[in-house]
């Protein structure tokens, strides 16, 4: 019986090896498998954890030169920059976050790149969700549009490369989502190259081509620290319920100055 099993094992044991070699592969080839996706994850460099791109330069500094503006654009940006303008309340009534060419994150949300050896994916504390395929494959045409975009990536030495089209052309620049910004309008191609340098930043280069707002590609910097005490905290900045925001202006509905005769608050 003990003679029987063995012979057993040992039959399923040659069929797997004949198997293997049928395949084309060796029968030890699947350890050096496993050592080839290791290998490919430590070649990779060190984008974990969160980072923070701050209030200065990214898309702030692509607005520092209104003549790379078609009129309309140019028109009302010259108009929320002006002093004493009015915002908006409800900038961000209930839009999905979108990727609009610009930064990945603002100056109050923190951005995650999750870097594998075939895929790039980009969140942020709002919710933004870009996935990047890195693995050769080439930028399909005319894609049904997004709120990431559509995008490819691939290496160049240290610096990856990654090619966006597909985005919502109702989507507004500098910042998504804002009724008193431009749109950046149909057949938007950005061009980002990221790479990480000596002071363990990560540098994101870009070329934003928008020919319905620009009159040239736009060019700027986003400069990502590594933010390590970063506390993830679900929010949502929709305000689908707010019956006060108009969702057409973002503005409020209703005159929010308090009476000449209010009294002061209380001392606490």
């Amino acid at each position: 019986m003990i003679f029987g099993r063995l012979i057993t094992k040992i039959a399923f044991a040659y069929a797997a090896a004949l198997l293997l070699v049928a395949c084309g592969q060796s029968v030890d080839s699947a350890p050096a498998a496993e050592d080839s996706t290791a290998a490919s994850f430590q070649n990779l460099p060190d984008w974990g954890g969160w980072w923070l791109s701050g209030f200065t330069g990214g898309v702030r500094a692509a607005t520092a030169n209104l003549d790379v503006y078609l009129p309309e654009a140019r028109r009302i940006l010259e108009a929320v920059s002006a002093p004493g303008a009015n915002l908006g309340g409800g900038a961000e009534y209930c839009v999905t976050t979108r990727f609009n060419g610009g930064s990945n994150g603002g100056g109050t949300d923190d951005v995650e790149f999750l870097l594998m050896p075939e895929r790039l994916t980009i969140t942020n504390g709002d919710g933004l969700l870009r996935r990047i395929p890195i693995d050769g494959r080439v930028l399909r045409e005319n894609p049904e549009p997004s709120n990431g975009g559509t995008s490819v990536g691939h290496w160049e030495g240290d610096t990856l490369v990654v090619e966006t089209i597909g985005l919502h052309p109702d989507t507004t620049f500098p910042t998504s989502s804002r009724p008193n910004s431009p749109l950046i309008g149909e057949n938007v191609h950005v061009l980002e190259h990221l790479q990480l340098n000596a002071e363990d930043q990560l540098i994101v280069s870009t070329v934003l081509t928008a020919p319905q707002m620009l009159n040239a590609p736009l060019e700027f910097t986003t400069v990502y620290s590594r933010d390590p005490g970063y506390v993830y905290r679900d929010h949502d900045r929709c305000s689908l319920d707010d019956r006060s925001i108009d969702p057409e202006t973002g503005f409020e509905r209703f005159d929010l100055t308090p009476p000449a005769d209010l009294p002061p608050p209380p001392p606490s």
